[in-house]
């Protein structure tokens, strides 16, 4: 067991301490702010502010991811839909999106991550315990199953494509980062290296040869993968909260933190990141997405938000929609942004 290790062991239970404390607390202040005031018809908050739905498709499962992806000089969002599969839709004209094809993959799509390897273009499906299912989606309307890699008795949540080097990094139930080597697509995938983190992987975001892993019950994990074939911690610094996603700007992280909302942590050097605070949210922050000086969230039980990032690290709260599903999953592409609300499917929005 290495330093890292041994510090978390002896921070789980202070950590875990902390956060029933903390929801405690949370619960006791939002049923004293509910029971003592009750809205009238008046007061009721808006359902949306500076965000315009524009279009809204309906699928079988649960929309748990989506990705954006030009192919053939047009546009695709690709939906993970739970245990319907993988939805192909085209939105070239996002107001007016069009169903290409339905993919069933064989487990249960938690996420999608489309990139490209070879000059090719390739859909990478978080596919629960089936695995990490690659396609060739060179022709949206007819994927082709290229591999899977498969962890028995683990269940792959979530993917991130380094498509600087070629390596797809695995985040699985268990609590492990695969890493694969992704050079030889379209032929088989392999295995080059193997991480067992503190918790479930929640979010993964690659940059600049670091991983930085979002743990639930932990809190920001930062791995050195430099050499991919051996990485190794060199980082840690737990949360307020729940540690559901983490995105990565200049010098600095971002971390979808449950209650906590949104957690700002300095990531100018990876081995020692500091805490900045946290930027509050309507509800609980389960996913995150960064695009240029704009942060999105998806709050599960209310609502996807819009950030600006008015300064050089610090959100502040732009806009608002409140969807009728489970927003879970976003994604930001040219000026629209694509939201997998759970049971209600995709949504595409923009922004003022």
């Amino acid at each position: 067991m290495n330093l890292f290790s041994s510090i978390a062991v002896i921070k789980k239970e202070h950590i875990m301490r902390g956060k029933i404390i903390w929801n405690i607390t949370m619960l006791m202040i939002l049923t004293v702010v509910f029971s003592s005031c009750k809205k009238t018809e008046e007061s009721v908050e808006p359902q949306f502010k500076n965000m315009s739905l524009i279009a809204k498709v309906n699928t079988d499962g649960f929309a748990s991811g989506v990705f954006v992806q030009v192919i053939n000089n047009k546009s695709y969002a690709f939906v993970a839909d739970g245990g319907s599969g993988l939805y192909i839709l085209d939105v070239s004209f996002p107001s007016v999106p069009s169903i290409v094809v339905k993919f069933n993959t064989s487990g249960y799509a938690y996420d999608v991550f489309v990139s490209y390897i070879n000059n090719i273009p390739f859909a990478f499906v978080s596919d629960g315990y089936k695995g990490l299912m690659v396609l060739n989606v060179s022709n949206p309307a007819a994927p082709v199953k290229t591999d899977s890699m498969f962890f028995p008795q683990d269940a792959v949540l979530t993917a991130f494509i380094d498509t600087v080097n070629n390596k797809a990094y695995a985040g699985t139930y268990k609590g492990f980062v695969k890493i694969l080597e992704l050079s030889n697509l379209p032929n088989q995938l392999t295995q080059i290296a193997s991480y067992n983190t503190f918790d479930k992987i929640g979010g993964l975001y690659v940059t600049g040869g670091m991983c930085y892993i979002a743990e639930p019950d932990y809190g920001l994990e930062i791995l050195n993968v430099t050499n991919p074939s051996n990485p190794h911690i060199v980082g840690y610094l737990p949360t307020l909260d729940d540690a559901n996603d983490v995105t990565v700007g200049t010098n600095t992280a971002y971390v979808a933190d449950g209650l906590a909302g949104i957690t700002v942590i300095d990531v100018t050097y990876p081995s020692n990141p500091v805490y900045l605070g946290t930027a509050s949210a309507k509800s609980y922050v389960g996913s995150i997405f960064l695009r240029r000086n704009k942060l999105y969230i998806t709050e599960p039980s209310y609502a996807i938000e819009e950030y600006t990032l008015n300064s050089l690290y610090w959100p502040s709260s732009a806009g608002y929609y409140v969807t009728t599903g489970t927003p879970f999953n976003v994604f930001a592409f040219g000026n629209f942004i694509y939201l997998a609300d759970g049971e209600d499917g995709l949504y595409i929005f923009t922004t003022q």
